[in-house]
């Protein structure tokens, strides 16, 4: 880690006294990553094996919300046993927006996501 530079006294030059002679600054050697960062587009990354590579998302949900897929994600895993470690909560989450996007794809407007979300903002 390259050493801080010293802070000025910028008081004492104020009141007459000499400055001390700044150090030798010596720069740090370029580092760079052993993975290339790429930006986000928004767009899934296939990987190797050829599956999608899933891409981090942020969406706000009510406490309410939240403490449901909390106990959710409890209650699956004790239903999944010894699989329990893969049970997400994000696994959770997405299944759950996959079921309500398949019923408004099916059902249109007479769909249960379509008839809570429609109705909050009218």
């Amino acid at each position: 880690m390259a050493e801080r530079k010293t802070t000025p006294n910028i008081m004492g030059v104020l009141l007459g006294e000499k400055p001390e002679p700044a150090a030798k600054q010596v720069k740090p050697p370029k580092q760079r990553a052993s993975i290339s960062v790429q930006q986000h587009t928004g767009i899934p990354v296939q990987q190797s094996d050829g599956n999608l590579k899933p891409i981090k998302a942020t969406y706000y949900f009510s406490p309410e919300t939240i403490e449901a897929i909390d106990e959710a994600w409890m209650k699956l895993r004790r239903l999944a046993g010894a699989g329990r470690s893969s049970v997400s909560k994000s696994l959770i989450v997405e299944k759950a927006i996959q079921m309500a996007l398949k019923e408004l794809e099916h059902k249109g407007d007479k769909s249960r996501i379509a008839s809570m979300t429609v109705s909050q903002h009218r």
